[in-house]
């Protein structure tokens, strides 16, 4: 057996596998803390931002650095989610104090200065990110500063090996250590193995499997999907800022976005099982059946776009 294969994150879950799977008891108390985790991050919402996820470049670079990387499929999400929270802290941080400090005394001219300088470091601090990201998935595949010292010349970028290092560093610093190890891959899986407990007359592999393709999709057009969304949900477009940050909320709400994933999924797996997993999705969750499928509605039409017009996107 090859070494990957003992040490590295399997390449998906063993649904309800006779003789491997978890006791009821367990997935209840599983379930119970991801409800707890996703209440907290609701309750923090208003504070944490989404802007950088909302960036197609930046998510576009991410994905297929993963993919290059042979990064666990969490990694990726994992890696958007940290980066994200990193810029918006390093851009309000460096704000506040060029306004405030008296050292920097042409204001405009001195932000757009320091605007320059975060953009030549984004590669550095994307790389840093994923590598913290990688680290939260697998030991076996977690990227050494050695290495991404390596990629970082291989762009043609001369930064030293202690540059490498406080980069990282410097994301850890930034967030406090406070790294999110849920992902939404991890409340998907959660939920189809409960599923899998409950009813055995469905098949998850082809969900988990479209899932991924759904939640990639989701991350490449996030700002798209979750604008139609609040379209569909108020009748009215999303042209305010008050209307976005008042959004947040919602866009931050994984067990949601969890349960649309896997609903969406359903429909294009199979729709004879689909209003099925759809009442299971209410039961575990105790979200509407409504919300669930205006989400749902919207990623399936995207999801049958994309076939057309494929995203760029790690597969």
């Amino acid at each position: 057996m090859k070494a990957s294969q003992i040490f590295a994150t399997p390449p998906e879950p063993l649904f309800n596998h006779k003789g491997a799977s978890v006791s009821s008891e367990v997935l209840e108390s599983m379930l119970q803390n991801l409800a707890k985790e996703n209440e907290k991050k609701l309750k923090d919402g208003i504070n944490n931002q989404n802007c950088f996820k909302n960036q197609k470049k930046a998510v576009e670079f991410i994905f297929l650095m993963c993919e290059k990387l042979k990064q666990p499929t969490e990694a990726r999400y994992l890696a958007v989610d940290i980066f994200n929270r990193f810029m918006v802290k390093q851009v309000l941080s460096l704000y506040e104090y060029v306004m405030s400090s008296p050292t920097y005394t042409h204001k405009k001219q001195d932000w757009q200065n320091i605007i320059k300088r975060l953009m030549k470091q984004m590669t550095l601090r994307i790389l840093s990110c994923i590598q913290v990201a990688s680290k939260l998935c697998s030991h076996f595949k977690s990227l050494t500063a050695k290495r991404c010292h390596r990629i970082l010349h291989d762009f043609g970028l001369n930064y030293s090996m202690d540059n490498t290092v406080q980069s990282e560093l410097c994301v850890l610093k930034t967030l406090q250590y406070e790294i999110s190890t849920s992902s939404p891959i991890t409340y998907v899986e959660i939920i189809l193995e409960v599923i899998a407990h409950n009813d055995h007359g469905v098949e998850m592999k082809p969900l988990h499997h479209i899932s991924i393709q759904i939640i990639d999709l989701a991350y490449l057009r996030r700002q798209s999907i979750y604008e139609q969304l609040f379209l569909t949900a108020t009748g009215q477009p999303c042209i305010y800022k008050q209307d976005r940050i008042k959004f947040v909320p919602v866009e931050n709400d994984l067990m949601l976005f969890a349960v649309a994933v896997i609903a969406a999924s359903s429909y294009v797996a199979d729709q004879s099982t689909s209003d099925q997993v759809i009442n299971h999705l209410e039961k575990i969750t105790g979200i509407c059946t409504l919300d669930i499928l205006m989400f749902a509605d919207i990623l399936v039409r995207n999801y049958v776009v994309s076939q057309k017009d494929p995203p760029t996107s790690a597969k």
